[in-house]
């Protein structure tokens, strides 16, 4: 796996959105693990793993990495193969601690038919 390390916060012109920043005063740590599982021509899915939890933070790790999340209407930009794809992040996985039980729990959840339907059409 790889890793992305940097300080996200605000972006100073919109605030829905969030920039990487360098400056060690500005914005929070944040962390990202990611492996490219497979290439179809300008299409990549990746894995992904975040070790902090920051607002928009593998949305705009992919942004700045050269590499937008398909659908993403905030980060990316409209696809012309793919123009009604909705935001393209899916939590396989998801490992949390609930306040109220005080210990982590695992839940999992199948990929979506969107998701299905798009890997099928690169496979092509």
């Amino acid at each position: 796996m790889r890793t992305y390390k940097n300080r996200i916060c605000r972006d100073p012109k919109n605030r829905k959105k969030f920039i990487c920043s360098d400056n060690p005063e500005k914005g929070k740590f944040a962390y990202t693990s990611y492996k490219v599982m497979r290439i179809y021509g300008n299409y990549s899915l990746v894995l992904f793993r975040i070790h902090t939890g920051r607002t928009h933070q593998i949305r705009v790790h992919s942004r700045y990495l050269g590499c937008p999340v398909l659908g993403d209407p905030i980060y990316g930009k409209k696809d012309v193969n793919f123009p009604d794809a909705t935001l393209m992040l899916h939590a396989k996985k998801l490992r949390i601690r609930l306040p109220e039980e005080g210990r982590f729990r695992t839940f999992k959840a199948p990929l979506p038919g969107r998701f299905k339907k798009i890997i099928c059409e690169l496979r092509k």
